[in-house]
């Protein structure tokens, strides 16, 4: 079982997934403040998990730390190095399992009671995404500017209030934005039907 250490601890497995991530120069891993936020949800989620875009498995491990033992948690990275990271720090946790390849590849594995897209594309609210969510499920998307600061592109150059205006405005779901640090917010959306 994994263990469970109050929220102000950073669990084992987190730790293993960080070295794990900093020996592989992988530098885009959640932060602590995600983490524990991912690590709350899953505690609450009552039926399956999916994270799209695992990376070397750093916010894998906060939910896999906060997870029921008999939920399962399913993540998918398409960087096979990066994958094959994730399973060496994860493969021994109960209920998790680390896929590798495209991440539409996991919505087959719904529905999800909580998804954490956090790769290139997930992020944009699509039907074959919004369909792998169970009603009453919740969404978290991460790496949000703050209302009140200049809006930066991501990575791949779509403006970032796109994706929380399409996760907001979108029929059949509610959500909220919140802080995580001072420069960063999350939206939580859950499906209402």
């Amino acid at each position: 079982m994994t263990e469970r250490a109050p929220s102000g601890e950073i669990p084992q497995v987190v730790a293993a997934a960080r070295e794990a991530a900093s020996a592989a120069g992988f530098t885009r891993s959640c932060t602590d403040e995600v983490g524990r936020l991912l690590r709350v949800l899953a505690a609450g989620s009552a039926g399956p998990i999916a994270e799209l875009g695992t990376g070397c498995g750093v916010g894998t491990a906060w939910m896999a730390a906060g997870k029921r033992p008999d939920t399962r948690l399913v993540t998918v990275e398409a960087d096979a190095r990066y994958g094959a990271v994730a399973r060496d720090v994860l493969g021994d946790v109960p209920g998790v399992e680390v896929v590798i390849g495209d991440w539409s590849s996991v919505l087959r594995h719904g529905p999800f009671a909580l998804v954490f897209p956090d790769c290139a594309g997930a992020k944009e609210l699509g039907d074959d995404l919004a369909d792998s969510i169970a009603v009453g499920g919740l969404v978290i998307i991460d790496d949000l500017t703050p209302a009140w600061l200049p809006r930066p592109a991501d990575r791949a150059g779509k403006d970032r209030d796109e994706v929380r205006e399409s996760w907001l405005r979108r029929p059949g779901f509610a959500g909220t934005e919140v802080l995580v640090t001072p420069e960063s917010a999350a939206l939580i959306v859950s499906r209402l039907a």
